[in-house]
């Protein structure tokens, strides 16, 4: 019997002593110190996928966000953004995240507000360890983001520099916690896991938020409800029944996930053992072993709060426990507020809602306010939910026309052309290089890229003629070199003129096609003047303009 008691002694220690020898086993990736000088220019965005996809060296997101120090940032630019659809849709994904985004202007505003705890990550763009932590940072905002007293937030060290500097922040990420009563920024040296920083809050707030930003079910925790018991706490006139029904029509039909009367049932025994006095004995024959040596240490100052039992479920460490602790503490002689200090669980006990006559109102007003404010909660979460799946959709659109677009390329004749291409091609002397300058967002260039795949294949196997495209939202210098300031920009680079001849005829296929196997002469140019017979009308072409008007 003795062996069995100590192996299930043993057991139960287990929650204890695996999640110590965890913590103490953990190792953390060493901090990136700062950027390399080969880093100091790089864009404070990332570079968007499809640039990445189609290997580009810079592109408009790094332009617009002033990723280069001799280029403005027209950020504000709506009409720039507009034009380039990589920005805007960046800036539309980013106005969808729950994270705070804090500047040297609205620091103080939101971090030192006292009536929010705050969760600050404090990074740099060119940090691999911040990029590796993005995603994880996002989830975790997301589980908070209906809590409206927590906020989950970021800011850019390396662009706003007053706040880092005042908490000593020297290597990237570094993460702060301010909550309410503490604004000196409590530094953060766990694991960088989603888990780790949702149990860390939901222990710290009181919060019951789940991986999935739901109220966890075993708790079903609502600040209106915890409010209404507090304010019953004192109560041994209330009408049980009258509160269950209350409850039932208020509040039961909002918990799709769970019975009605299974929340009716628990409500109204949470009550009853307040007015009976049941509770306070259970609570205290649990507490006394808590009590020794007048002190609570923090492993049980934690079983206190995080065991699950009725109370939990709509408060957990309250007045309730305070008055357990105090009446065990009288019977065993011992200095109550020495306890509830050693045990450092003052600040976690809120003091009971001051109360008086009219109950079975305020009972109903508090069931209402329960229910508008999960309704209102499960409102914005179907809402965020249905903006992910609208982005998720515009994503694998995205993808699958980016797919479409590389198989096009990889059957395509056109060659392709950038900035430390271009020379080497269309300069060549040996080749008739015919040149279009083009812009993704351009609709005329969008209407010609079908005609310009068949001019390419009339040529295909000609090795001294190449139909060729540039981006010239992308190939800015060689697009600046040549002038090209409208989209499409049509240019003949022939063997004996490298100087980039204007083309400025059809845009159909058979002109074009004509135009490249008559050595660059637009067929319209050999037409001799005409003129009908018994009539003074010539017309007039390209070729005979200037000859006959001039």
């Amino acid at each position: 019997f003795r062996a069995f008691s100590r192996f299930g002694m043993m057991w139960r220690l287990r929650a204890f002593l695996l999640p110590l020898l965890l913590w103490l086993v953990a190792t953390d990736s060493e901090p990136d110190a700062g950027p390399t000088p080969a880093q100091t220019n790089f864009a404070a965005h990332k570079t968007c996928s499809e640039c990445v996809d189609a290997g580009h060296g810079w592109c408009p997101i790094r332009r617009a966000c002033g990723g280069f120090a001799n280029r403005e940032c027209p950020d504000d630019d709506r009409a720039y953004a507009e034009d380039h659809p990589y920005i805007l849709e960046k800036k539309e994904q980013e106005a969808l995240l729950p994270v705070e985004v804090l500047t040297d202007d609205n620091f103080d505003e939101i971090v030192l507000d006292e009536g929010k705890h705050v969760l600050v990550e404090f990074y740099a763009p060119w940090c691999g360890h911040c990029k590796q932590l993005e995603p994880i940072w996002n989830e975790v905002a997301e589980v908070f983001k209906a809590e409206p007293d927590i906020v989950i937030a970021k800011m850019d060290a390396t662009a706003h520099t007053r706040a880092p500097q005042k908490f000593n922040v020297k290597s990237y990420p570094t993460i702060k916690w301010f909550p309410k009563d503490q604004k000196y920024g409590v530094d953060w040296s766990a694991r960088r896991e989603k888990r780790d920083f949702v149990d860390f809050v939901n222990r710290q707030t009181g919060a019951q938020r789940g991986m999935d930003g739901r109220l966890a079910p075993h708790v079903g925790r609502v600040k209106a409800l915890d409010t209404l018991v507090l304010a019953l706490e004192d109560d041994r006139e209330v009408d049980v029944e009258a509160l269950a029904a209350a409850i039932e029509e208020q509040v039961g039909p909002i918990y799709a996930g769970r019975p009605e009367a299974e929340w009716v049932k628990m409500y109204a025994a949470v009550v009853r053992g307040m007015q009976g006095g049941d509770f306070l004995a259970q609570e205290g024959s649990r507490l006394e072993a808590a009590l020794q040596d007048e002190a609570v240490d923090a492993a049980a100052a934690k079983r206190m709060q995080t065991k699950q039992n009725v109370l939990k479920a709509f408060g957990g460490l309250r007045k309730l426990n305070v008055k357990a602790l105090r009446a065990v503490a009288r019977e065993n002689g011992i200095d109550t507020a020495n306890a509830v200090e050693k045990a450092d669980i003052r600040r976690a006990v809120q003091r009971a809602v001051p109360t008086g006559p009219g109950r079975l109102t305020q009972v109903a007003a508090a069931a209402e306010a329960a229910a508008a404010a999960i309704a209102k909660e499960q409102a914005e979460a179907e809402a965020r939910a249905a903006r992910k799946a609208e982005m998720k959709r515009k994503e694998e659109e995205r993808k699958e026309r980016r797919a479409r677009e590389r198989e096009a390329e990889k059957n395509s004749h056109v060659v392709k052309l950038a900035d430390r291409t271009f020379n080497k091609t269309a300069l060549d002397v040996q080749k008739d290089v015919f040149v279009e300058f083009y812009a993704p967002w351009c609709g005329h260039c969008k209407e010609l890229a079908p005609v310009w795949e068949e001019v390419a294949a009339e040529f295909q196997g000609m090795p001294d003629t190449v139909i060729a495209k540039v981006d010239a939202t992308v190939a800015g210098k060689t697009a600046a070199q040549y002038g090209v300031k409208s989209y499409p920009t049509l240019l003949w680079f022939p063997k004996g003129n490298k100087a980039g001849v204007p083309y400025e005829g059809g845009r159909d296929k058979d002109t074009l096609v004509a135009f490249v196997a008559n050595g660059g002469v637009d067929p319209g140019e050999n037409v001799p003047p005409q003129q009908e017979e018994g009539s003074a009308v010539v017309a007039l072409g390209r070729a005979n303009f200037d000859a006959v008007v001039l």
